[in-house]
């Protein structure tokens, strides 16, 4: 999912959306509940606080990967180890 642009933007999304909504559903259902407005907020933010956190390791393994490659392809193809050519980090993986 890091490696593909759509499906990241879509998740991503999804997870942006449902976020306020939850903080929302805090806000303005009733509730006997005794917890602090405080704590219900954190408990309704913390799965988009997971979830942008799994997709940022998703995006960061994903572009490492392909800077690796990158770099592994030119020590193939007799260019120095030290940088992958210039214009193929990232190119082919645009962050939404």
């Amino acid at each position: 999912m890091g490696r593909d642009p759509d499906a990241y933007a879509a998740i991503t999304s999804a997870q942006q959306s449902y976020t306020p909504l939850t903080v929302d559903g805090v806000f303005y259902e009733e509730t006997r509940s005794r917890v602090s407005l405080e704590q219900m907020v954190g408990g309704a933010v913390a799965p988009g606080d997971v979830t942008a956190g799994i997709m940022s390791d998703a995006r960061t393994d994903a572009v490492h990967g392909h800077n690796t490659a990158a770099v592994r392809s030119g020590e193939r193809n007799g260019m120095s180890s030290s940088r992958p050519e210039a214009g193929t980090v990232g190119h082919r993986m645009p962050m939404p």
